[in-house]
């Protein structure tokens, strides 16, 4: 099996199509900035329209260290960020929906971290497998925001309504045995016999001939298996957390702001309006929310500082 590298930061091993995320400047933790968003959806486009290529493996790249640490937010509040996409440059959500809704299989090879937008891209995947060093985590709340490319729909009908709160609205990072122990990921490789991209490979391989994709995309995934007995379940857990949480006028804009879009992922009728509510939540607190621009500030000095 021959490998060649193109210089779009995407390869090809027999059939199957090979996407680095990694591409130019934009390496370290592959912010996901305007060059890169548009690299990822060409690239993607090009392998679906591609007759020989039956799947796809989408990873930071092979000399990465990371998969992605998320949006690029030095983006945010800039008059040019194109956060929400254009004709020319794809927003993150419509990455993340057409990876969804590909035709052929992704499988998503993770090292490193998978945060923010980078773990949504994740979750928007058919398979996924990670290495040893993988952390996965949405931590969007730390700087007065929400996941907004499908972090609060996807996850709930992954993990549940209960496990998703925690993850969501702590911030925290998974590392990779309690990803596997969730299900958030299929597989991990815990020794030197493989990469994680060959590992990632065999994976999509094995998804190309099984086929069945709509069965692995969370857009159709249920979270009320129940039906109204979980609806009125997930409420009261949403509830019991909410009372918890700061009130809003003192910090907590954010993490209510969550609650309400991850109340969405059981309390609407589609996947497609529980979107809704997380898109206008999300542009809501990026554009209004004074706590959020405090939190970025405070974020940007630290990382200067450092």
């Amino acid at each position: 099996m021959n490998t060649s590298t193109s210089t779009s930061s995407s390869a090809s091993k027999d059939n199957i199509c090979i996407i680095e995320i990694s591409v130019g400047k934009n390496k370290g933790v592959n912010p996901l900035g305007k060059s890169t968003r548009r690299h990822i959806f060409s690239s993607l486009q090009s392998a679906l329209s591609n007759p020989a290529v039956t799947a796809i493996v989408l990873t930071g790249g092979y000399k990465s260290k990371h998969f992605s640490a998320g949006a690029d937010i030095a983006e945010f509040g800039k008059s040019d960020s194109n956060v929400g996409g254009d004709e020319e440059v794809p927003s993150l959500t419509s990455i993340c929906n057409a990876i969804e809704q590909s035709t052929k299989p992704v499988v998503c090879a993770i090292r490193g971290v998978a945060l923010g937008g980078g773990f949504e891209i994740v979750l928007s995947s058919h398979y996924r497998v990670a290495d040893k060093s993988s952390k996965f985590g949405l931590p969007e709340v730390n700087i007065g925001l929400i996941p907004g490319a499908g972090g609060t729909q996807r996850l709930p009908r992954l993990i549940g309504v209960k496990r998703a709160c925690d993850i969501i609205l702590s911030g925290r990072m998974m590392n990779v045995k309690e990803a596997l122990d969730l299900g958030v990921i299929d597989a991990a490789v815990v020794n030197n016999k493989e990469s994680v991209e060959e590992c990632a490979i065999r994976w999509a391989e094995y998804a190309a001939a099984l086929g069945n994709i709509k069965s692995r995309q969370l857009c159709h995934a249920v979270v009320n298996k129940g039906g109204s007995a979980d609806i009125a379940k997930n409420h009261k857990i949403c509830d019991a957390i909410a009372k918890k949480l700061p009130p809003k006028h003192k910090g907590g804009i954010a993490a209510h702001s969550a609650i309400s879009a991850i109340r969405a992922s059981f309390s609407k009728p589609s996947f497609e309006e529980g979107m809704a509510v997380e898109e206008e939540l999300f542009w809501d607190l990026l554009l209004t929310s004074q706590q959020g621009r405090g939190l970025r500030h405070a974020f940007f000095c630290g990382s200067i500082g450092t």
